[in-house]
């Protein structure tokens, strides 16, 4: 499967992302462990920031990263094999999966799924009341991002 890679502006709040420094393949390292950030609100004003995460407590916020820097997510899945119970977002061809909140257009909206025991992926975002509870129909190809732990 595909890595997300995306930049520090693109990395939605509540997201577990690795980063890679421009020109490198590899995610950065730190005492021989992978660096773990986390996307999540804070500063003044309030925006979303990168907190280096260590055993998941939040060591430091960060922002601003240098050009070219980019952003991995973690616990990416295929519908066919994310584990039952989590919630996630949807990624389609490395972009989020939006759905129109009324049968007429409108206000774009952020698809959610979770998925059931029976391994159905059930939206999960109650402005979407399409989708609302009810199976969401994904591709193949559609990528699952953890939003649960």
């Amino acid at each position: 499967m595909d890595r997300i890679m995306l930049t520090e502006k693109q990395v939605p709040a509540g997201m577990y992302v690795n980063l890679f420094m421009p020109e490198r393949d590899v995610p950065e390292e730190m005492d021989g462990k992978v660096m773990r950030f986390r996307a999540m609100v804070g500063g003044i004003p309030s925006r979303v920031k990168l907190y280096h995460m260590e055993d998941d407590v939040p060591i430091v916020g960060l922002e601003g990263f240098v050009e070219g820097a980019r952003f991995s997510l973690e616990e990416v899945y295929s519908p066919q094999n994310a584990p039952v119970g989590k919630e996630y977002v949807v990624y389609l061809r490395g972009e989020r999966m939006k759905a129109t909140r009324d049968r007429d257009g409108g206000d774009l909206r952020l698809v959610r799924v979770k998925k059931t025991e029976d391994g159905k992926l059930l939206g999960s975002n109650g402005l979407l009341y399409q989708y609302w509870m009810a199976e969401v129909p994904l591709s193949d190809n559609a990528q699952l991002v953890s939003v649960s732990r």
